[in-house]
């Protein structure tokens, strides 16, 4: 069945077929179709569409005889009306074939599939026995069934001498009365004949227009009509309630306690028994306006709440006490919820948001104090930091200060907390806290700044607060100190803050540091916000954008030149497509220059999410202006209407908001409505390199330097630092100082990291290394270079083949020279652990460009395609990714398949 484009259609029902009622001399060559067309989801299609007609002489494929376009066809209820030969002449000979079937196709699409035979009315062009009729009758001779000849081939009359016989017995012939009342007796249901010019009724009644097809069936879909219509009203015909006595025998069935039905009319109950008047009301909840009611019915009981418990006279409770919606303490004034005190005294537990506290002050959510002293705050030292620590939770250690935990590790809060003094703040000093007898302070390495006058809310002289303060993006104010969700500058290039613009940042989310890039929130969009988003121009999607980044704006869009910048100078970033359903997370993400048409790509899926489109990898930007997609006329206007800017090809994809009104996740082809759909980038936070370099993890962990598991820079060659590698070390698995050499993770795998695998060339194994060590990239490799540095570095070490079926740990791991084609090799292994295949013992290393195996090709290219470089002998061994696209555990030949291999030395 064929489609509108980008809207899957379930099918289209044609009703009528009509000939336009006029005398036969002046029959114009026009007949009227119409129809009901559905979607996929059996909703009826509104608006305005483009219809194409042709006509065929077979049922399918063939040649068009016939062929016009109609444009803004109106659509109501899913029905329409056009009158065929309208646009295009029609040629009456087209009646005069045996079989012509009608095909439609809607707004581009496929044609709708079946086609329509056209049935004997429309061919009333040319009538089988009248077709010469225009002109003067020419017949060769004139027979009547049951008086034979009258007229022979020579025109003389034949027949009897009297002449036909008039009507009523006479010997005159029927009067134009008799006619009209003989064609009103057979213009009837079924009769074949339409007499509109002889019978009195005037063809303008006639239901023509979808409005007059929907009044009709709306007014005659009762049982027995056998008429149904129930594609205009979504119930089935067959069970509907038809006559009053029908409708009151089932309201009085129905209408019980807890029905949800009042049929007072009907049932023979008086309505003025129920409760209607604000006085029955408020008598009403005076009685059920009592403890445990859960019902506040203050505004009509006669209760005045200046008598409620409001804490400006001595208030006890025995029980708990539960707060929604604000207490106002001390005459503070309206606080919204929050909880402003002047003196609170608590023995026992209080919780705030939450039912059962498990400390004397539990809150979640907001606790603002204002004016209020705080003589001292001492936090007891303890060994070892709190076990299952949650989000926020801080603690002293005496070693390392003030730790607070930031959802996924342990990070010094402070370098410590100075009672007075006039230490000067230097690089020394820096991050170190005192008390300056006025405020705290805290030391960045060149001042003293008293706490509270930092950035936030995109306000005051701090980060982001204005263009002279913008931050590169908002993870980069994040780094600043800036803490709370708001809107900030924000200057991409770093360059002059002329250029500077105000962005949305979520500070909070998935640890923060998201940049707001579009939006659009359905509830509520205004005729002119829904415009602005389906026929927004290139400027307006690419140079200046669109709404507001404020987060009470339902629309906004950065401009594309903005996002060019974010996604050219930080490219190791994610981009993150938040709904009201499942949200889109992408790795490596770009988009392209305004020259080239914003092409955008990216690198792979974040794991654990769902990822775009495929086919829309590396399409061209399309607005209502600009045609870049691969379609044969322009999504953004030309396919179901105005779609807007976005990245088309074929027309099948999506954009912020469908022209039904409707908006869809990305990840797939108008198959999931949601609520809204904000997009974000953000560039993946990498730690500074530091000015000295530790060679392992375990050194690292072994310093007391550590802040839990993460990435850190290391050197494990020592000397100079220019070889250093961003890897990730377990800091708590099985003691911890895990350094990380290699991983494939197949689900976050991209196919740029999956050609590097297997195509990647000597030096890209031994000496550059490929891939990213965050914790949600697909692929890492450390130069092979650099694991013969850490096994010379820690020759009693333990290797470790992490997956999530069962681990390998070998012991005394050794990696050989360059020269050697770092053959590996390895003492034993590790109890209770499963072993490293033992024919790869000794084993040199080969890639895609250098063959050291012993088989007689090269097992990384020619064994069973590209399966990368690793240490094979005689190809029966495995690699990071095998060529199938699968990852399969070190301890058996292609046997065992896992999601995740991470390699680590220790």
């Amino acid at each position: 069945m064929g489609a509108i484009p980008g809207v899957p259609m379930r099918r289209v029902v044609c009703l009528l077929v009509l000939c336009l009622p006029w005398a036969a001399f002046a029959l114009p060559d026009q007949f009227f179709q119409e129809g009901l067309v559905t979607d996929a989801d059996n909703r009826p299609v509104e608006g305005e569409h483009r219809v194409r007609v042709r006509l065929f002489d077979v049922e399918r494929g063939g040649q068009a005889l016939f062929d016009e376009i109609h444009e803004d066809v109106p659509f109501v209820g899913g029905y329409y009306a056009i009158a065929i030969g309208s646009v295009a002449e029609l040629d009456a000979a087209l009646f005069r074939r045996g079989r012509l079937y009608m095909a439609l196709s809607i707004d581009n699409g496929d044609e709708l599939d079946p086609r329509t035979p056209i049935v004997k009315v429309p061919a009333a062009f040319a009538a089988d026995v009248a077709s010469n009729a225009t002109g003067d009758i020419t017949p060769r001779t004139v027979s009547i069934p049951g008086f034979g000849m009258v007229i022979d081939q020579n025109g003389r009359w034949v027949g009897d001498p009297a002449g036909l016989g008039g009507g009523g017995g006479d010997d005159e012939g029927d009067t134009p009365a008799q006619i009209l009342a003989k064609l009103r007796a057979v213009d009837g249901a079924d009769s074949g004949l339409d007499a509109d010019r002889f019978d009195g009724q005037d063809s303008s009644a006639f239901v023509r227009t979808a409005e007059q097809v929907l009044e009709r069936l709306r007014g005659v879909d009762g049982r027995g009509s056998g008429v149904d219509a129930d594609r205009l009203d979504g119930l089935d015909s067959t069970a509907f309630v038809r006559t009053a006595e029908e409708v009151r025998d089932r309201l009085q069935e129905v209408d019980g306690q807890g029905s949800g039905v009042d049929a007072d009319r009907l049932d023979g109950f008086d309505s003025s028994q129920f409760v209607r008047t604000a006085a029955q009301v408020r008598d009403l909840l005076r009685q059920v306006d009592g403890a445990g009611s859960a019902l506040d019915a203050d505004r009509l009981d006669g209760l005045d709440s200046t008598v409620f418990m409001r804490a400006d006279r001595d208030t006890g409770t025995a029980g708990n006490l539960t707060v929604r919606n604000g207490i106002d303490v001390g005459g503070a004034g309206a606080v919204g919820g929050t909880l402003e005190v002047g003196a609170l005294r608590v023995q026992g537990r209080v919780g705030i948001g939450v039912g059962d506290p498990g400390v004397a002050l539990d809150v979640d959510g907001e606790v603002r104090a204002t004016a209020t002293r705080v003589d001292h705050v001492q936090l007891a030292a303890r060994a070892a930091p709190p076990a299952d620590p949650a989000e926020g939770m801080v603690y002293y250690d005496r070693a390392r200060g003030v730790q607070a935990f930031d959802g996924q590790r342990w990070r010094p809060l402070s370098r410590g907390v100075l009672q007075g003094g006039d230490d000067a703040c230097d690089a020394a000093m820096a991050g170190t806290i005192r008390w300056s007898g006025a405020a705290f302070e805290g030391c960045d390495g060149e001042a003293w700044t008293p706490f509270g006058q930092g950035g936030g809310g995109g306000g005051g002289p701090g980060p982001g607060g204005e263009a002279a303060t913008a931050g590169l993006h908002c993870l980069d104010l994040q780094q600043q100190g800036v803490e709370e969700n708001g809107v900030y500058w924000i200057d991409p290039d770093g360059g002059n803050p002329g250029n500077a613009f105000q962005a949305y940042c979520d500070m909070l989310t998935d640890g923060g540091g998201w940049t707001l890039v579009a939006r659009t929130v359905v509830a509520g969009l205004t005729p002119a916000q829904r415009d602005a988003i389906r026929r927004g121009g290139w400027d307006a999607y690419s140079t200046n954008g669109y709404g507001s980044p404020d987060p009470d704006s339902p629309i906004y869009w950065m401009p594309l030149r903005h996002w060019n910048t974010l996604t050219a100078r930080y490219p190791n970033n994610t981009f993150w497509s938040r709904t009201s359903r499942d949200s889109v997370r992408m790795r490596g993400f770009t988009v392209g220059a305004a020259a080239a048409g914003h092409p955008w790509d990216w690198a792979g899926t974040v794991a654990g999410h769902r990822s775009l489109i495929d086919a829309m990898r590396g399409a061209r930007f399309t607005t209502h202006d600009r045609d870049n997609d691969i379609w044969g006329r322009n999504c953004a206007s030309q396919n179901v209407g105005f779609n807007g800017g976005f990245w088309y090809t074929n027309c099948y994809q999506l954009s912020m908001l469908h022209s039904n009104g409707n908006l869809y996740a990305l990840y797939s082809n108008v198959d999931h409505r949601v609520d809204f759909n904000e997009v974000y980038l953000r560039p993946n936070p990498e730690p500074a390199r530091p000015d000295a370099f530790r060679r392992s993890c375990l050194q690292i962990l072994q310093n007391d330097e550590s802040e839990g598991s993460g990435r850190y820079w290391i050197d494990p060659n020592g000397g100079n630092s220019n070889d250093a590698v961003l890897t990730w070390c377990d800091m708590e698995t099985d003691g911890g100082g895990w350094t990380m050499v290699a991983k494939t993770v197949e689900a976050a795998l991209g196919d740029a990291e999956r050609q590097m695998i297997w195509r990647g060339t000597w030096a890209d194994y031994t000496t550059n290394g490929y891939g990213s060590s965050a914790e949600d990239s697909g692929a890492f490799w450390m130069p092979l270079a650099q694991w013969r540095g850490l096994t010379e570095l820690h020759p009693n070490n333990t290797f470790w083949s992490q997956t999530n079926r069962a681990d390998v740990k070998m012991s005394n791991f050794r990696i050989g020279t360059e020269a050697q084609a770092y053959p590996w090799s390895w003492n034993g292994v590790v109890a209770g652990n499963q072993s490293l295949i033992n024919d790869m013992r000794g084993a040199r290393f080969t890639t895609h460009d250098r063959d050291n195996d012993i088989w007689g090709r090269n097992c990384a290219r020619d064994n069973v395609g590209f399966n990368g470089g690793f240490w094979y002998t005689n190809c029966y061994q495995l690699s990071m990714l095998h060529s199938n696209g699968r990852i399969y555990a070190l301890y058996s030949n292609v046997d065992h398949r896992v999601e995740f291999n991470r390699l680590y030395i220790r």
